[in-house]
């Protein structure tokens, strides 16, 4: 018999002959190396052919790892297929149909379509990469979840607004002969489904069917699988349910909780030996998501690694915070910046991370781009007021807050300016150009410019808010486009926190400016020594020696916008990653304020003061 450095559970994975088979894969369990030994095992035990082998993968790098295990176990992965969900239905579309490698857009690409579509809708005060980021995982989801457009309803726009964009775009792949990444996995569902011998002919190809992650399944992806296993039903998948969360594409626990309805014999194995991380670690992390209801039961456990407890940081907001984990990460001896992560809910905590590392010294690299917090069209708002209260010449910048709020300054008029080539305020204060009600909101916001400039960056940002009404502005824009506010209100919050220790504009532009263009390089280059900014889910999947994990309180982990049951359980899930991520050392930190408001700690760490 072959041997295998295999645990007991591992060995029984692997040595799995046929039929259904469900994998529950605890963190650091060694999935891909049950994966690749199973490979392994048909092929050298069982006289599989190659050939009859699919392993299907949820990214490029899974797939090329995957590859490169299975070439050092056996030398070559004799002609199995090693594919990612999307390579492998594609394969399937172009063998059937017309479509071709080029015909599918660049997500670039499609990001411009959106973008012109909206501009033809007159929504294109929408487009921010925020809103566009959500609207592109909204269209996705439509489509991973096989969803009816009618039953739909938008979390970001209007149902009306999301259903005419959401046409257009289809109208133009149609048109154009287009199609995008998810229209992939939906077309090969529908050839499959509607063409028996195309069907027929592709579930014979494949013997045995072996899924990597499977707690990241959408329904397209779980209908597709069924339907290339069905002469067989050899399907290996492994996955762990408690850490399934990417609901926002269409991927829920209960494809694998579920999975012994549709398959009533599948065999059921638990990974449960946690290679990664201390037994301190791994029995913190049990006592969080025991918690949730909806799950396989299971307790994971370690190999023994002593280390010490995961340690609890309180600070005072956000900006201490993120300068109170610097002072720990300056202070170790023995750790690379490589093996450091700071891990945090949302994008926009990025911010107050760089902002401190940048001013520490402190190298970093954010894994998810930069924070959508400076270049946001808020803080381009922003930024324009203070220019323009150092210098009043500046048409471009005039141009863009001359109505935020409404000064009833018309189109017309900012044309003839430009076009006479003269400053903008020259030209509204020429006689007769402006009513005298519309006059005298200039005049207004000439007075406000002058009391700006001799504030500091903080107060300035506040006067803009308050005095001058800003926020009356984001209110209204809200309104009028129909979407919640909250989120342009956590923005303008950030860079009201983020102008804290700046007085004058210039230091606070500059910083901002240095800061831009430092984590832009950043991003290209992610093998760099720097500490990892991510957010957990863009961590998922990684591991690093030490883990800080940032802003545990209420209205962030779990976030705010998470409300019902199994909501909560997937930002308990969320929480579970992060801290299954670290090997030797986490840090939980905490904050008592929040944008200026108390926070309490986060339900799923008082919890744990009852066990």
């Amino acid at each position: 018999m072959l041997r295998l450095k295999l645990n007991e559970s591992q060995s029984e994975a692997v040595k799995h002959v046929t039929g259904p088979a469900m994998v529950i894969s605890g963190p650091g369990s060694g999935k891909t190396t049950v994966i690749s030994h199973r490979v392994k095992y048909l092929i050298e035990e069982l006289n599989v052919s190659g050939s009859d082998i699919l392993v299907i993968t949820f990214s490029k790098a899974s797939a090329i790892e995957m590859k490169e295990r299975i070439n050092e176990l056996i030398g070559s992965y004799e002609k199995a297929e090693i594919s990612t969900f999307h390579s492998f239905f594609f394969k399937i579309l172009r063998a059937h149909s017309f479509v071709k490698v080029e015909d599918v857009l660049t997500e670039n690409e499609k990001r411009h379509i959106l973008s012109s579509i909206l501009n033809k809708l007159k929504l294109n005060a929408y487009a921010g990469d925020d809103f566009m980021e959500s609207l592109e995982e909204e269209i996705s989801l439509i489509k991973n979840d096989l969803l009816d457009l009618d039953y739909y309803n938008s979390m970001i726009i209007s149902n009306d607004y999301f259903k005419s964009i959401f046409s257009a775009y289809e109208e133009y792949k149609k048109v154009a002969g287009k199609l995008d990444f998810d229209d992939m996995l939906e077309k090969a569902y529908v050839l499959l489904r509607d063409n028996p011998s195309v069907l027929d002919l592709w579930s014979k190809r494949y013997q045995y069917v072996l899924i990597d992650e499977f707690q990241d399944i959408n329904k397209a992806q779980y209908n597709l699988i069924k339907l290339i296993s069905a002469n067989h039903k050899n399907i290996f998948a492994v996955g762990d349910d408690d850490q399934s969360i990417y609901r926002f594409r269409g991927a829920r626990p209960e494809f694998m909780l579920n999975f012994s309805k549709d398959y009533e014999n599948a065999e059921k194995i638990i990974l449960s030996t946690n290679y990664r991380s201390t037994d301190e670690i791994i029995a913190f992390s049990n006592k969080i998501i025991e918690n949730n209801k909806n799950r396989f039961e299971k307790s994971i456990k370690g190999t023994g690694i002593n280390g010490t407890k995961p340690r609890l940081i309180m600070s005072i907001d956000i900006e201490e915070e993120a300068f109170n984990i610097g002072k720990i990460i300056k202070a170790f001896k023995n750790i690379s910046y490589h093996d450091i992560a700071v891990l945090y809910r949302t994008n926009i905590q990025a911010r107050a991370f760089a902002d401190a590392f940048m001013d520490m010294n402190i190298p970093f690299k954010i894994k998810d781009g930069f924070s959508l917090v400076y270049e946001h069209w808020i803080f381009k708002d922003i930024r324009s007021y203070f220019i323009l209260a150092m210098d009043r010449r500046s048409n471009e910048d005039f141009i863009r807050i001359i109505n935020k709020p409404n000064r009833f300054i018309s189109r017309s008029h900012i044309k003839n300016a430009l076009s006479k080539k003269i400053p903008l305020m020259d030209y509204l204060y020429t006689p007769g150009i402006l009513q005298s009600f519309i006059l005298s909101r200039v005049e207004e916001l000439m007075y406000h410019l002058n009391v700006l400039k001799e504030k500091s960056s903080c107060d300035a940002i506040k006067y803009i808010r308050y005095v001058i009404g800003y926020d009356e502005y984001i209110k209204s824009f809200a309104e009028y486009r129909k979407i919640d506010p909250k989120g342009l209100f956590e923005i303008i919050n950030e860079i009201t926190e983020s102008s804290k220790n700046h007085n004058d504009f210039l230091s606070y532009l500059n910083h901002v400016e240095t800061i831009v263009e430092e984590t832009k390089e950043n991003f290209k280059d992610l093998n760099k020594d720097g500490v990892s900014l991510s957010t957990i889910h863009s961590a998922k999947g990684l591991e690093y020696h030490t883990v800080f994990i940032a802003g545990c309180v209420e209205g962030l982990i779990p976030y705010e916008k998470s409300r019902l049951p199994y909501e909560i359980e997937e930002e308990r899930r969320l929480l579970y990653v992060a801290v299954t991520r670290a090997k030797r050392n986490l840090y939980i930190s905490a904050i008592e304020k929040r944008h200026g408001n108390d926070v309490k700690l986060s339900r799923f760490l008082e919890e744990l003061k009852s066990k």
